[in-house]
């Protein structure tokens, strides 16, 4: 059985876990490098995981299955700007497919609909399973790419009005 919850004050060490874990399966997914956060202290992902289980500016969600974590997602109310910007979403691979990752989606959009007229965020513009995906939920491309921070690959944006 497939349930998304919000990260608690207590998921430090789950977090770090499925961060880590996301990292070396899609290394040039995300921002950060596997290499750089696996020397955060535990005392960083305690306070990540508290601040995001507060869910006033930012929040984060874990995807399990049959009890065992297999995917998270962040989110983070740029309120200034009057966004929402969804981040660093990832599903285990034996996980995929199971609706896990529309899941977590839908989680940031109820979230930021309480919140902010929009929800944005970049993905890999050859990553056709996340885009479709984020589709799925009601997100379309807005045209807007940049470089990635890996060499020689593009993201392009993807927004979500208020639904």
């Amino acid at each position: 059985m497939l349930i998304v919850r919000q990260l608690d004050e207590n998921d430090g060490p789950t977090l770090r876990r499925l961060r880590l874990a996301a990292l070396l399966d899609a290394p040039t997914a995300f921002g950060r490098r596997h290499e750089e956060e696996v020397q955060h202290p535990d005392r960083f992902w305690e306070e990540r995981a508290r601040a995001q289980a507060a869910g006033e500016r930012s929040i984060g969600f874990f995807a399990i299955v049959d009890g065992e974590p297999c995917g998270l997602v962040g989110a983070v109310d740029e309120a200034e700007a009057e966004r929402v910007g969804l981040f660093s979403m990832w599903v285990t691979p034996e996980a995929r497919g199971s609706g896990a990752g529309r899941r977590l989606a839908e989680a940031v959009c109820e979230w930021a609909d309480a919140r902010q007229p929009l929800v944005y965020l970049w993905v890999r513009d050859d990553n056709a399973p996340a885009i479709a995906t984020y589709r799925a939920v009601g997100f379309e491309t807005t045209g807007e790419t940049q470089p990635s921070v890996h060499r020689g690959l593009r993201e392009v944006k993807m927004v979500r009005m208020r639904g």
